[in-house]
């Protein structure tokens, strides 16, 4: 997990950190990183130094088609780590099935973590009443990331409940939003949340897309709160 620092060099790799990373690899084990990406200063030298370093290391990961989760709140942090260990767990049922019998309808080459994922933001600001009282106003946006690795086109999302039904009451405006003809890799495209009373505290956001192997579907989880 990082946030503005890389940590210090080890003779060995460009932080401690990220040496237990290498060894933990070659180990064959899976490695997640996350990075909070929360509006914050960093002043001086050595800070700037410091996030530059960290940032042209995750710039490295991402051109070796590695994953990087980042998040901004609390919130946004627990849908991270659910998404990172129900893939985990996704990984380990299809690992443990009998040699040369995978799951129907999907390969070998298939990667639980390629998708385009949904997750909720939630923007905190502050703001003054007609009568002077400081207020706290609070924004929800779905965010959709395009995790594919490649050109997703023809992005779709709706929402569903425990039952796999509609669930229109977890955002007012979704049937209001046109399908995104083209997400380039690693991308993010926002959309605004309308709640209101009695609106559901989750749900779970089915993505469509589409790439040169047909039509895909990305399912996930995602809370107001």
């Amino acid at each position: 997990m990082f946030a503005d620092r890389l940590g210090t060099p080890t003779g060995e790799a460009d932080s401690g950190t990220v040496e237990e990373m290498d060894v933990m690899r070659k180990a064959g084990k899976h490695v997640s990183l996350v990075r909070s990406v929360a509006p914050r200063s960093v002043s001086g030298r050595e800070a700037t130094e410091e996030k530059l370093r960290l940032e042209t290391y995750l710039s490295e990961v991402k051109a070796g088609r590695g994953l990087v989760y980042e998040y901004t709140t609390r919130e946004d942090l627990a849908s991270q780590v659910e998404h990172v260990l129900s893939s985990q767990a996704e990984i380990f049922l299809r690992d443990a099935e009998p040699s040369g019998q995978a799951p129907e309808g999907e390969s070998e080459e298939d990667d639980p973590n390629r998708g385009v994922w949904p997750r909720v933001d939630i923007t905190e600001r502050a703001e003054t009443d007609s009568k002077g009282r400081l207020k706290t106003r609070r924004s929800r946006y779905l965010v959709l990331q395009n995790r594919t690795g490649g050109v997703a086109r023809n992005v779709r999302f709706r929402y569903e409940n425990e039952q796999g039904e509609p669930e229109e009451m977890f955002d007012l405006r979704s049937q209001d939003h046109r399908p995104i003809p083209t997400m380039a890799p690693d991308v993010e495209q926002r959309f605004p949340i309308i709640a209101a009373m009695g609106s559901a505290d989750q749900a779970t956001c089915v993505v469509t897309w589409e790439d040169d192997d047909g039509e895909h579907e990305t399912r996930a989880t995602v809370r107001m709160v």
